[in-house]
């Protein structure tokens, strides 16, 4: 696998992978038409969406790719604009690569593209309990807040910066 910062050339075919990346998964039985609304939104402005990131400095667009066909496996969008904590916007995997490793290389490469001094979040659908999952096995703890004005909740999950090494003083210090 290859984890590099993503191009609009990675993305020929970015819909269809984002279909295919939330549903079933996000297509769970009670949910409202809004709620419905609000998932098909994804996939139609995920377009739109990573158009913005690339653009957008001092946000980190990396894609995960099958090192042979270069054809797309998962991309994280992670924004560390802001400051504080820095966000996982978005983190999607093609189904078939789930569980190999490819979510975790790509949060791994994000931290190091945002700074690893840098404390995380990640709003996450509260129903989604495989990405609370894999979160909290990162070190993401659920916080208990709900955030963000959405149709499906979500709930906030932090991680908190990684602490610098500290160097050995100087016996002559």
């Amino acid at each position: 696998m290859i984890v590099r910062s993503a191009k609009p050339a990675d993305f020929t075919h970015l819909e269809t992978f984002v279909w295919q990346a939330i549903f079933p998964t996000f297509d769970v039985e009670g949910l409202t038409e809004e709620q419905r609304g609000e998932n098909d939104a994804l996939v139609e402005g995920a377009r739109g969406q990573l158009n913005d990131a690339l653009q957008r400095e001092g946000t980190v667009v990396l894609a995960a790719l099958a090192p042979r066909s270069q054809s797309l496996l998962g991309y994280v969008i992670a924004d560390g604009r802001r400051d504080g904590y820095a966000e996982i916007v978005l983190l999607l995997v093609k189904r078939s690569h789930w569980g190999k490793g490819v979510a975790a290389a790509l949060l791994e490469a994000a931290r190091g593209g945002i700074g690893r001094h840098r404390p995380l979040s990640a709003a996450i659908r509260n129903y989604n309990d495989r990405a609370k999952a894999f979160f909290a096995k990162h070190g993401f703890e659920d916080t208990g807040e709900t955030v963000g004005d959405f149709a499906i909740p979500r709930v906030l999950y932090q991680k908190a910066a990684d602490r610098p090494v500290e160097e050995p003083l100087d016996e002559g210090d």
